[in-house]
């Protein structure tokens, strides 16, 4: 990663609750010194003034750098800088955090001021990383956890929000959740022959087959992404290829799980997470419903048809939606919106 976004160092964190403190995942660039320095209460507390400038609506999974919260100048009158980031000889720092699920999960970059602030679009690439490192940590915590080993590792796929199927080390299906299954059985893109899943060409196929064997086998393989296509005009499928035999997690009855795969469906409408958005603004239960809607890509007069009240109606709780979300236009508060995606 310190490759890819021409940093110093980068660092992985995962916390529990209103804890500012966190126990080191992963690191690279950095000594033991500076990462107990950075992860110490001390820094927390110097970072408080700093962080308190984020938007309150900010997006979970959002990347969010030092520039964009105060001006160079400012910046180096801060405790932080001079305390922490100074004697290490850093100055920029690049950060996505996601804080709506606990435990919570956070990666950092940081860059001398030589090489001048993380441009967009290294932020962006951080972004495109983010919710991969995410469902890794939520499958391994679910995974892990007393309540969920007795429940079986079926009972943790099926909970599974995305689209996930498990195979063993063949490549052979052990496991499909009840959204994997509605995919696989539109036999559009991808589709199960004979045990094992088969894509659209014998190419993709071929592909799909060999990450299966990769990320069944090789220790050095973390997971890969690709696109199957689809017929007409929709839009591929994405499929994320991941090792889990690593996890030790053996199911009663059933071959050892080597490989899971996640689907994702991009024009899918998007699955919300309803009761975070109430939370979060203070949404009554008719907006959240309207401004869900609004956001999977249905007008207002479909809105208004579907749950059959009027127009006007539907045009006056998204104007509360926005007063309490503080958004100003559509796209915005679209963008908002699909931000609680589960």
């Amino acid at each position: 990663m310190n490759r890819r976004l021409d940093a110093e160092h980068s660092f992985l964190v995962i916390g529990h609750g209103s804890d500012v403190t966190a126990p080191l995942i992963a690191k690279a660039g950095i000594d033991e010194s500076d990462v107990a320095r950075l992860l110490s209460p001390d820094a927390a507390r110097m970072l408080v003034p700093i962080m308190d400038r984020r938007s309150p609506t900010l997006a979970a999974g959002t990347a969010l750098t030092g520039d964009q919260l105060m001006a160079d100048a400012e910046f180096e009158q801060t405790e932080f800088y001079n305390e922490i980031l100074r004697p290490m000889k850093r100055y920029y720092g690049l950060t996505v955090w996601d804080g709506s699920q606990n435990p919570w999960l956070q990666i950092a970059c940081c860059r001398t001021r030589s090489k001048g602030p993380f441009p967009e679009s290294e932020a962006h690439a951080l972004e495109q990383l983010f919710p991969h490192l995410t469902r890794a940590q939520q499958l391994h915590r679910r995974l892990r956890t007393g309540d969920d080993r007795a429940a079986g590792l079926t009972a943790v796929i099926e909970r599974l929000a995305d689209a996930a199927i498990v195979l063993d080390a063949a490549g052979r299906l052990l496991l499909v959740n009840t959204r994997a299954r509605q995919i696989l059985n539109q036999r559009d893109g991808l589709s199960q022959v004979a045990g094992a899943l088969q894509a659209a060409t014998a190419a993709i196929t071929d592909r799909l087959q060999h990450a299966i064997a990769e990320a069944a086998t090789s220790a050095a393989d973390h997971g890969r992404r690709f696109s199957v296509a689809r017929s007409g005009r929709r839009l591929p499928l994405l499929l994320d290829v991941m090792p889990v035999w690593r996890l030790g997690l053996p199911e009663p009855g059933m071959r050892s799980p080597r490989v899971i795969i996640f689907i994702k469906e991009p024009d899918a409408p998007p699955q919300i997470d309803e009761r975070a958005l109430i939370e979060t603004f203070g949404l009554t239960a008719r907006e959240c419903e309207i401004v869900c809607m609004l956001a999977g890509g249905i007008g207002v007069s479909a809105i208004a048809a579907r749950l059959q009240i009027r127009v006007g109606t539907v045009r006056q709780n998204l104007k509360n939606v926005f007063e309490k979300t503080t958004m100003r236009n559509q796209a915005a508060l679209v963008a908002l919106v699909r931000g609680f995606g589960r």
